[in-house]
């Protein structure tokens, strides 16, 4: 998705057409914070405050459900609609879980004048029935199933753990310069698979934004991060999807071409990537098999 234009690719990374476009007429949208698969056939794109447009593959407008009451990230799961609010909304309460056959159910009180994070960081991931909540600067990881909302994990980030002075700040204000002035972690995306699970922690220090991954089979955590120049960190803020084994990544090919050794051995589609003409095409779909 670039410029609320949605591009469908294979599963090598190769293009395959539009969905949707934006405007304000039949089919168009004018924000888009999510696009899904629903079925192996339909599309849903969520766009905030509007509604829920749903397209076939081809790219194809068959309907809309309108929607003015969701928040800044939606997916759908289950028969359900799960929308984030986030912090310093107007509703009292940062999460909202909605269906046809019940009231609307909310969880996670907006009590904290803070100020939420990026609206394009994904806060909600699904797998298998469950969604998993990145609740902005909090460092519990929760997840939602069967119209329960429990706390699925909490990471200690030692030193880089978030103020506890910050949640508890007066106004938005006062809690961004004591996080402004601290250097502090907090989750950037989560993502789960029957193989294993994928963690990305942001780490703002006084001399930068810098980035960890934690891989999880089992009950450990491995943690990794990855090396190099700063301009050469082409794994940084790219992985967008865990399916098995395969971990689908979005490449700037101009950090790609000056970064190879770092990256390049770990893929497992090498041919479909350096076939593909870059001067066309902003980014690459990058396919990396774990072990």
């Amino acid at each position: 998705m670039s410029n609320d234009v949605i591009y469908r690719y294979d599963d090598k990374g190769f293009f395959l057409n539009e969905i949707g476009r934006k405007g304000n007429g039949p089919g168009e949208f004018s924000h888009v914070s999510n696009v899904q698969l629903i079925d192996p056939s339909k599309v849903a794109v969520v766009s905030p405050f509007k509604g829920i447009y749903y397209y076939d593959l081809a790219g194809e407008f068959l309907c809309k459900e309108d929607m003015d009451n969701l928040g800044l990230q939606t997916v759908i799961n289950a028969g359900s609609i799960l929308t984030y609010y986030g912090y310093l909304s107007t509703e009292k309460y940062r999460l909202c879980a909605m269906d046809s056959s019940s009231e609307p159910h909310y969880y996670l009180p907006n009590k904290f004048s803070v100020i939420p994070y990026s609206t394009t960081i994904p806060q909600l991931s699904v797998y298998d029935g469950k969604v998993f909540i990145i609740d902005s600067y909090n460092n519990v990881l929760y997840s939602y199933e069967s119209g329960e909302l429990n706390e699925y994990e909490v990471f200690d980030f030692g030193k880089y753990q978030v103020p506890e002075g910050y949640f508890k700040a007066e106004d938005p204000y006062q809690g961004a310069e004591l996080l402004l002035g601290s250097e502090f972690a907090f989750i950037q995306r989560y993502l789960m698979s029957d193989y294993c699970s994928i963690i990305e922690v942001a780490i703002q220090k006084h001399s930068g934004l810098t980035f960890t991954y934690g891989l999880k089979k089992g009950d450990q955590w491995i943690w990794f991060g990855e090396g190099g120049k700063q301009d050469e960190k082409v794994f940084e803020e790219t992985i967008r999807d865990l399916v098995g084994n395969k971990l689908y990544t979005l490449i700037d090919p101009d950090r790609f071409d000056g970064a190879k050794a770092l990256y390049y051995d770990f893929l497992s589609n090498k041919a479909e990537v350096e076939s593909i003409d870059k001067e066309r095409l902003n980014y690459v779909i990058g396919e990396i098999t774990l072990h």
